[in-house]
């Protein structure tokens, strides 16, 4: 039976092609949607009559794969996986522990159902994945502890596939092919016939519908589809076979053109092979198009082509024929009969080629190849018969194209006839007139595939055939992206960051982020982030609670605990909660290491001795040379001098660790530092040259708070010695009371090089009150501490207070803040925490020996603090800070008093 089976067109459809447009309708589901996850069934019975607990959220990984073989059910079977965390207890009365979890691969394949879609704006191959349903499925561990049995076979329950099978069949349907052809093949073709005066609207319409009924055959590596027009055909589905590789005796035809080549030169054919590895193969029914042909005909039968000839009937069909000189080709047979004024009726017949033209020798940029209709022959030895040439041509024309310009993914320009030739008399000056003929498509075209990503695409129209059996063209279309990228960037569905510098003076940083396709998931997830030192386990930084607030931890390593650890155990826990589907999402424990390009752990540097080279300052070419005898210098972060730094990022230009001689001990007592200040670097040990007060001894140091320097404002009952100078600078222990009805305002935040703050607010230390988190001082932008005697207030930390904060800029309203020290009252959510640590503790954190007589500490005396978060001031150029009392309410009553001891800005 001939190839086309029966239909008007087969179309047939490759593999390679269906999984890429499958893989383009997944690269474009972004922001993800819902049923790319399923939860895996809280509760699965498992043989023996136990039962297991599972939580695990599980995200389709993005590019499943289609298999086409040969089947009587006409179905596809496509590979499919989905990434879960998953936590499970063969226990039925434990639910599951978090803690362990195991980042699984779950595999599967599934008979998926091939159809054909008879829309409004066409015909389309789908994928239908409501009639698919998983078999079996696999287990692939990825990540954590090995799997045990109990697990598998949970996993592997008739549960796990149906949760699967119903993700799986809500995606559907998807359009697997362009559109193979229109719903109706609808063309009206206007006349506009100069040589006879006319000129028509509607000279002829060619009105076909595609049949209800659409074949699907699948086979090995494709789909072949038959399509009935009404009325017209009836095609037989067992019949169908791959267009591809099924070539008939159809042929295609090439003409290669030179540097001589004459653009009115007739085109030499040349066979060449019918089938190319293509995407999409089609067939025309030759009957179909004769068909066609024939309505036409009766159409403009009679319509006067000149003044004295009238066009009668068309037919068309594809044959052989012996061409002059080149011997048996095959064409699109026109055949035609016209009615001359004074000779009568006349037939003829000609022969329509389609040919690629390609560049025949080499050259470097050559034009791009394009299909091209040639008037291959043409038997009428009538001179006047030229006149009735180009309306003949166009009508056949017409009624070849219309059906398959869709197909060629072009516009194709369908009547010759519209093409005004001024045809003299002689056959050789129509040959001429006609040259290669008429331009069709381009053999290739660059494109973009319609989908929201839009992925570059070169789309190809590889051969145009004639065979007895009908007209076909190949295509293919080739978008690299989908194609050929085998990655599968759906393994990770979160990632943990790190800021982790040990060179920074900031805080370290670590988060977790969703994959950008899934960030709109971030407000229905829950997080848990805990920070561990990587040699003790010991905890460092914890945060739970929202994904979108809490999914980042701040602590600073410029104290005592942390300056030396070299890793981090980071242990995240993701949980979506959507009411129809929850689980874990994400799970990972992970060691992160900081990034140190100086060894810390050893507390002094330098490097040899050498020979300096720079140029002289008074020329342009000489240069002078100075032998360098290195001084000592620190490793500690705060104080690594630009002399460190410039020799660290020298050599890390090149890829290089900088080769350093460290020391432990310095050739002298540090008691001594300041009379031997000419063997050590100013920067490294004093902060420069005019300083004369050493940095503190211990490495840990920072240099990111800072303390008022300016008193702007007082106001107050004037007691004596009551000093607003009393808070400028770091903490001496000399306090400024705050009387009822007094206002301090201090401003000329300055940095100085102290011991942090976090070191001093250990959890350890606190006394009363609030426990201070290094998140909590994370987020932290200024503290305040009081000197509170032997008892704090009765909310444990600072007593009762306003505050006011304002970073001088216009775009930032000022902050008020009201704080209520009493146990049990309302917070401003501005305030971070407050607490009391011993005085004790703080007179040694900051080196106040007690001389000055408002500065010594009394036994059991304490320190209350109070923190606060700025957002949105940002303290980072200028802040000003207020503190105030209100005035007493009783008159008659004791005065209340707040005595503050210092105030100071975290710069982070």
């Amino acid at each position: 039976m001939a190839r086309h089976a029966g239909y008007a067109l087969a179309a047939t459809v490759g593999e390679a092609l269906i999984n890429q447009t499958i893989r383009a309708e997944f690269e474009d589901l972004e922001p993800i949607h819902d049923s790319l996850l399923f939860s895996l069934p809280p509760s699965v019975p498992i043989a023996g009559g136990s039962t297991v607990q599972l939580s695990g959220l599980a995200l389709f990984e993005q590019r499943p794969k289609v298999t086409l073989r040969a089947n009587p059910g006409n179905t596809a079977r496509m590979q499919t996986s989905a990434i879960v965390y998953v936590a499970g207890s063969d226990d039925p009365a434990a639910w599951p522990s978090f803690e362990e979890t195991r980042k699984l691969r779950i595999s599967g394949s599934a008979q998926v159902a091939i159809d054909v879609e008879v829309a409004a704006d066409g015909v389309f191959l789908r994928w239908q994945p409501a009639g698919s349903s998983i078999e079996s499925l696999s287990v692939e561990l990825l990540e954590g502890p090995g799997v045990p049995d109990w697990l598998i076979r949970a996993i592997n329950s008739p549960e796990t596939r149906e949760a699967m099978n119903r993700a799986l069949r809500a995606f559907g349907p998807i359009r697997i092919s362009r559109r193979l052809i229109d719903r109706r093949i609808s063309h009206v073709q206007s006349g506009d016939i100069k040589k006879a005066g006319l000129s028509l609207f509607e000279w002829f319409r060619i009105d076909e519908t595609i049949g209800s009924q659409v074949a699907v055959r699948v086979m090995d590596g494709c789909v072949s589809v038959g399509i009935d027009l009404e009325g017209r055909t009836r095609g037989d589905p067992g019949q169908l076979v791959d267009l591809r590789t099924h070539a008939g005796d159809s042929v295609a035809y090439l003409s290669k053109t030179y540097d001589y080549t004459v653009g009115t030169d007739k085109p030499i054919l040349v066979p060449i092979s019918a089938t190319s590895n293509c995407d999409v193969a089609v067939l025309f029914n030759a009957d179909v198009i004769s068909a066609i042909t024939g309505s036409i005909s009766a159409q403009v039968s009679g319509t006067q082509i000149s003044p004295a000839v009238k066009l009668i009937s068309l037919s068309a069909r594809i044959e052989r024929f012996d061409k002059p000189l080149r011997g048996r080709e095959t064409g699109v047979r026109v055949d035609f009969v016209l009615d001359h004024k004074d000779v009568g009726l006349l037939d003829g017949h000609l022969y329509l080629q389609p040919y690629l033209s390609e560049r025949g020798d080499y050259v470097p940029n050559p034009p791009p190849a394009v299909w091209w209709m040639n008037i291959g022959m043409v038997v009428l030895d009538v001179p006047w018969w030229m006149e009735a040439f180009p309306i003949i041509s166009g009508v056949a024309f017409s009624a070849m194209l219309p059906t398959t310009s869709p197909l060629a993914f072009v516009g194709v320009t369908t009547a010759l006839h519209a093409i005004d030739h001024e045809i003299g008399d002689g056959a050789i000056e129509l040959a001429q007139q006609l040259g290669p003929g008429v331009a069709i498509a381009p053999a290739w075209t660059d494109s973009t595939l319609p989908t929201k990503k839009r992925q570059p695409s070169s789309e190809g129209l590889k051969r145009i055939t004639l065979g007895s059996d009908g007209l076909g063209a190949q295509m293919s279309i080739i978008a690299p992206s989908v194609r050929f990228d085998e990655s599968a960037p759906g393994t990770e569905i979160a990632s943990i960051r790190t800021q982790l510098s040990a060179a920074s003076l900031g805080n370290f940083r670590i988060w977790v982020e969703l994959r950008p396709d899934l960030a709109q998931l971030q407000d229905e997830c829950t997080v848990r982030l805990l920070i561990h030192r990587g040699d003790t386990r010991e905890l460092v930084a914890n945060s739970e609670g929202p994904f979108r607030s809490h999914s980042s931890v701040a602590f600073s390593h410029l104290t005592a605990d942390l300056y030396d650890v070299d890793s981090f155990l980071v242990t995240v826990r993701v949980w979506f909660n959507r009411t129809s589907m929850s689980g874990l999402l994400f799970a990972e424990e992970t060691e992160v290491w900081v990034n140190a390009a100086i060894d810390r752990h050893r507390p002094f540097l330098t490097w040899e001795p050498h020979t300096a080279h720079f140029p002289d300052p008074g020329s342009t070419t000489g240069w002078w040379h100075r032998y360098s005898d290195p001084k000592l210098h620190r490793t500690a972060t705060s104080s690594q001098c630009l002399a460190v730094r410039q020799r660290v990022e020298r050599f890390a230009k090149a890829g290089e660790a900088a080769p350093f001689e460290y020391a432990d001990t310095l050739p002298f007592a540090w008691e001594e530092l300041a009379a031997n200040r000419n063997q050590v670097c100013d920067y490294c040990f004093f902060g420069g040259p005019t300083l004369t007060e050493p940095y503190p001894r211990e490495d840990w140091f920072c240099k990111t708070v800072a303390w008022p320097t300016v008193p702007l404002d007082v106001r107050g009952t004037g007691h004596v010695g009551e000093e607003p100078r009393n808070l400028l600078g770091r903490p001496d222990g000399i306090a400024y009371p705050l009387w009822s009805g007094g206002e301090v305002k201090l401003a000329g935040f300055r940095t100085v090089a102290g011991l942090d703050v976090a070191e001093l607010l250990r959890p350890e230390r606190t006394v009363h009150g609030d426990r201070v988190r290094r998140q909590d001082l994370g987020r932290t932008d200024v503290v305040a501490f009081v000197r509170s005697g032997a008892v704090p207030a009765g909310g444990g930390g600072m007593p009762s207070c306003d505050w006011s904060f304002d970073d001088q800029s216009l775009s930032t309203p000022t902050l008020e803040v009201r704080w209520d020290g009493e146990a049990g009252a309302p917070r401003d959510p501005h305030v971070v925490a407050s607490g009391c640590i011993r005085a004790s503790e703080y007179a040694a954190h900051f080196g106040i020996d007690g001389s000055s007589p408002g500065g010594q500490m009394q036994p059991g005396e304490l320190i209350s603090y109070l923190l606060f978060d700025l957002s949105p001031v940002e303290p980072d150029e200028w802040l000003t800070v207020s503190a105030s009392l209100p005035p007493a309410q009783d008159p008659g009553g004791p005065e209340r008093l707040v005595q503050l001891e210092a105030i100071a800005c975290l710069r982070r």
